[in-house]
C-alpha cells in the first residue's frame, strides 16, 4: 500500500468534504458537523491566497482514493512568530492506523524546512488518545492544556497543545 501525498486541488473538494462529513473524523475537528461545502471551499481559498505565506495543503491517497489532508499555517511574514506554523490533519476513518498520517505530517516537515518554518504546533481534544498517540510517535512534544477549549461530544473538554521544533 502507497502513500502518495501531492498539493490538493479544487477538484479534490468534495471527496475532502465527505471525509471531513464523517461523524467520527469530525469528532475531534474544530468545525461543527455537519461542515458545509462552501466551508471547505473556504479554505481552500484561504490557502491559495496565502501562498506567499507559505501555507499549503497537502492531499493522501492510495491506489488513487483520496485518503487524508493536511493543512500548513505559518504565521504571518514580517512577524517576530514567521517561523511557526500550525498544522491540521485528518484521515478517512477506513484509513486510520494505516501510516496514512504519519506520512502526511513526514511530507509537510520537509515542505516547512524548506520554507524556514522552525516550529509547528498543533492541538487535540484530550479524548483524542489516537491522534495524541500519533503526534508522540513523530516527535511531538505535549507544551501545555488548555482547560474546557473544545467541545467533544457536546461537552467541554481540554485541548492538549504539543509542538515540535524542525
Amino acid at each position: 500500500m502507497e502513500i502518495e501525498i501531492r498539493d490538493a486541488t479544487e477538484a479534490d473538494l468534495p471527496k475532502l468534504n465527505s471525509i471531513v462529513n464523517n461523524p467520527e473524523v469530525c469528532r475531534f475537528l474544530d468545525v461543527e458537523f455537519p461542515v458545509e461545502f462552501s466551508a471547505t471551499q473556504g479554505l481552500y481559498h484561504a490557502v491559495l491566497e496565502n501562498k506567499e505565506n507559505s501555507w499549503f495543503w497537502r492531499v493522501a491517497s492510495i491506489d488513487g482514493e483520496l485518503v487524508g489532508s493536511l493543512t500548513i499555517m505559518p504565521k504571518a511574514k514580517g512577524t517576530k512568530r514567521a517561523h511557526v506554523a500550525d498544522l491540521g490533519i485528518m484521515v478517512a476513518k477506513d484509513f486510520w492506523g494505516k501510516g496514512v498520517g504519519k506520512a502526511l505530517m513526514l511530507d509537510a516537515e520537509e515542505k516547512m524546512k524548506t520554507a524556514g518554518i522552525v516550529r509547528i504546533q498543533l492541538e487535540a481534544s484530550e479524548k483524542n488518545k489516537r491522534a495524541l498517540a500519533l503526534y508522540e510517535s513523530a516527535g511531538y512534544n505535549k507544551e501545555g492544556q488548555l482547560k474546557s477549549a473544545t467541545m467533544t461530544d457536546g461537552k467541554l473538554c481540554d485541548s492538549i497543545v504539543m509542538g515540535k521544533i524542525l
